[in-house]
């Protein structure tokens, strides 16, 4: 029997051991990988429809961020990523009882009426330009534009 082990451990083992090792480590990650996967993000996928059922009835308030940008403006283009990473996480969401509802506004194009009528409604002098309309009271957003710093202007302007 031990001359047999023998055989098979000199002629394949030996030989081959660290294919074998590399064939059996990738094994293990892709199960790893499988488990973590099903674990974390396929778990939260699945509640995600849920996530607002509790807060149905304080749907009613719109808290509105609108985002005022020109596209030549230096300032608005290192702006844009992080408005729209705010965008994805906040937008639809309701904190403190307001439902936050993002929207952005393209200044560039003066001789758009819409845009415009915007620019003149909230008097923005300068891009980019944020505020937030909670109820009838327009607040200024007046800091480095960062989706935290967003964040922390939506949480305390709902309290």
């Amino acid at each position: 029997m031990s001359s047999l082990v023998d055989l098979i451990y000199s002629r394949y083992i030996r030989r081959y051991s660290t294919l074998l090792l590399v064939i059996l480590l990738l094994i293990l990650f892709s199960f790893v990988a499988y488990y973590g996967y099903k674990q974390f993000y396929a778990a939260k996928k699945d509640d995600a429809k849920y996530n607002n059922v509790a807060n149905a009835n304080t749907r009613g308030k719109p808290a509105e961020v609108i985002f005022f940008y020109a596209d030549w403006c230096p300032h608005c283009k290192k702006a844009k990523p992080q408005w729209f990473q705010f965008k994805e996480e906040y937008n639809g969401t309701v904190i403190n009882g307001w439902e936050v509802q993002c929207r952005e506004v393209d200044c560039t194009d003066e001789n758009n009426e819409k845009s415009n009528a915007m620019i003149a409604k909230f008097k923005i002098e300068s891009y980019p330009t944020i505020i937030m309309l909670v109820g009838e009271t327009k607040i200024d957003f007046d800091a480095k534009v960062t989706k935290d710093a967003l964040g922390q202007m939506v949480a305390s302007a709902t309290k």
